[in-house]
């Protein structure tokens, strides 16, 4: 079975109905909806990834399994350093990555916050691949949400060309 890690992931709703049991997963959040995933599936592994000391892949990868894919879902626009968010999710060594975050219009660049005041920040779908490549992903394929949504998706995996500084 392929190790699939969730990284925000909320209701757990993505690991639970699309990937498991046919992939081991490991879903990472904070309280209080640690504490409810815990609750709602124990047979399913959470990790606390407010706990500094939990989410190190020692505390929850005692096989050092590298995992598959990183799946992290509509969190980074949320984060007010996304860049210590990015580097978390580069040492969690996986495979592949997903990472979607809501679209900034290209039409309206510079008119201030984003309209969801939950959000610190938006980007154009180039913004956010150069964004994730300027901190050592190479981004394979982005594309933007269907229909009615306004999310984009990063298909990407580390670039170990990339010079670390």
């Amino acid at each position: 079975r392929g190790l699939v890690l969730d990284i925000g992931a909320g209701s757990g709703y993505k690991l639970v109905k699309f990937l498991s049991p046919e992939f081991e997963t490991v879903g990472f959040e904070t309280e209080p909806a640690i504490s409810f995933l815990r609750k709602k599936y124990p047979n399913e592994e959470w990790v606390d990834s407010g706990k500094p000391e939990e989410s190190l892949p020692e505390s929850w990868n005692s096989n050092s399994r590298k995992p598959d894919v990183c799946i992290c879902s509509d969190v980074i626009e949320h984060i007010h350093d996304p860049n210590d968010l990015v580097q978390f999710l580069l040492s969690l060594k996986c495979k592949a990555y997903v990472i979607s975050t809501t679209k900034r219009e290209a039409r309206t660049p510079f008119l201030g916050p984003p309209v969801n005041e939950h959000h610190v920040r938006e980007w154009t779908l180039h913004e956010f691949k150069m964004y994730l490549e300027s901190l050592g992903f190479r981004v394979v394929k982005s594309y933007e949400g269907i229909q009615h949504i306004s999310g984009q998706f990063a298909i990407a995996v580390p670039d170990n060309n990339k010079k670390k500084e």
